[in-house]
């Protein structure tokens, strides 16, 4: 049956191993049932900031093979100026016993090699110029694709209900880009206010939308495609019944 356990530590109250285990158990489990439908990805946090010698990645939740992993302190990992497209991924080790438990750890890696293996996951990817700052653009949906000297975060995999998707830096500042046309579109509406909320939007909602707008027949899209394809919807010039600008337009009528 369903049920919920508070731990109730009183004074002189011995804590036995079993009752410390029951009340870790409760917990990890309340947890992992929150995330079960969920796939692969970032779950939360994980935010990423440049300095001028390293890359910081904070604290946050992922979730791998139906395993989540935390991240308690922020990582710096040093990175190097070389002209040349690199790539930081999460690399998920083989599990080890250590102490009574099973341990699941992973390492951040920089590599030059565009190949991900089935044990990784990308954060991110860029090229860093010689005598240049690297940065992490996150105002401008057009700049998400610069890529010299900005750190890509559109190939990065966020977890949702069933799939993945993509990360929600992209879809908030498209929703923004979206409303600056003042559409009427109900479709357009309706996309832009659930982009707004700053949350991950599903894989599934984010391809209809674009099936709907472009008249396509998409099945399944990569990361790139669906930023390739949100691009060319707001670049689309502005036509009767989709958008309006701010000024009316007024049909002249001549009685004689």
């Amino acid at each position: 049956m369903f049920k919920y356990i508070e731990p109730l530590y009183k004074e002189n109250m011995i804590l036995t191993a079993q009752v410390l285990q029951e009340h870790t158990d409760f917990a990890y489990q309340l947890v992992k049932n929150v995330y079960a439908d969920y796939s692969d990805g970032i779950i939360s946090g994980v935010e990423i900031a440049i300095t001028d010698a390293y890359i910081q990645v904070k604290p946050g939740l992922i979730k791998h093979n139906q395993i989540l992993y935390s991240l308690k302190e922020t990582i710096h990992i040093p990175y190097e100026h070389r002209d040349a497209r690199t790539f930081m991924r999460i690399r998920f080790l083989d599990a080890l016993e250590r102490d009574g438990s099973v341990c699941y750890e992973t390492e951040l890696v920089l590599s030059e090699d565009a190949t991900e293996f089935p044990y990784e996951m990308e954060l991110g990817r860029f090229i860093a110029s010689n005598g240049a700052t690297l940065h992490k653009n996150q105002t401008d949906f057009f700049n998400l694709a610069v890529a010299y000297d900005n750190f890509d975060i559109r190939y990065v995999k966020y977890a949702a209900i069933k799939e993945p998707t993509i990360s929600p830096v992209v879809t908030t500042l498209f929703g923004k880009e979206l409303m600056k046309k003042r559409t009427t579109d109900v479709y357009d509406v309706a996309f832009a206010m659930q982009c707004m909320s700053r949350q991950p939007v599903s894989r599934e909602v984010i391809i209809n939308y674009i099936r709907e707008k472009t008249h396509k027949k998409f099945e399944t899209m990569s990361n790139e495609q669906i930023y390739n394809e949100l691009e060319k919807i707001l670049r689309q010039p502005v036509t009767q019944g989709h958008f309006q600008t701010g000024e009316q337009s007024f049909r002249k009528i001549i009685v004689d």
